[in-house]
Formats: structure tokens, sequence, C-alpha cells
């Protein structure tokens, strides 16, 4: 998942400001990778007006949700439910970037 979303951030002309352009090289250290992907959580939303939010759903210690949405002429939502807050943070991030492609 990692290698694809960076693929798809750097296809899209994300640069982070933490890591800079040698991200490959840097990624690999998980606190880093991590910090690259709120970096690239708030460049959609700053550039794109897209948010893409995990939530823990209450009443639950396994559940987790991310809601991607994009706010411009059409409004898109798209939930991705999932057990880990990681995996489906990502899997968000990652459906945000497909939907900017479009």
């Amino acid at each position: 998942m990692k290698e694809q979303l960076v693929k798809a951030a750097s296809d899209l002309g994300f640069v982070s400001p933490v890591i800079g352009k040698s991200v490959f090289s840097k990624i690999s250290d998980k606190p880093f990778y991590y910090l690259w992907l709120c970096e690239l959580q708030k460049w959609l939303r700053e550039q794109f007006n897209m948010n893409v939010i995990p939530i823990k759903v209450n009443g639950t210690s396994t559940k987790h949700v991310c809601l991607v949405h994009w706010t411009t002429d059409i409004f898109h939502e798209k939930r991705i439910v999932g057990q880990c807050y990681n995996k489906v943070f990502e899997e968000g991030i990652l459906e945000g970037l497909k939907l900017i492609k479009k």
C-alpha cells in the first residue's frame, strides 16, 4: 500500500515539505511515513477541498470508518470500513487520490 500511495501522490505533484523529494529513501522509516501521510492529508484538504477523516466507530473497539468528502460542484462521499485505523486511513487517502485523477 505504501508504494502505491507514494506513486499516486507523486504523480499528482505532491511533495512533502517534511520529507522533500527523497520520499522513497526515508519512507521506510515508520515515523516518517505517518508524518508523510499527515502532510498528504493536509495537501488534499488545502489543494482539492477534500477531507479524508478516519473515525473510530462508537461502541466498538475494532471498527473504523474513513470518510472521504469532496465538495466542489458535486458532493462525493466514500465510506471505507475496516478493523485497523491505519489501514483504513491509508485506503481513504488512496481513494481520495483516485478521485482527483478522474
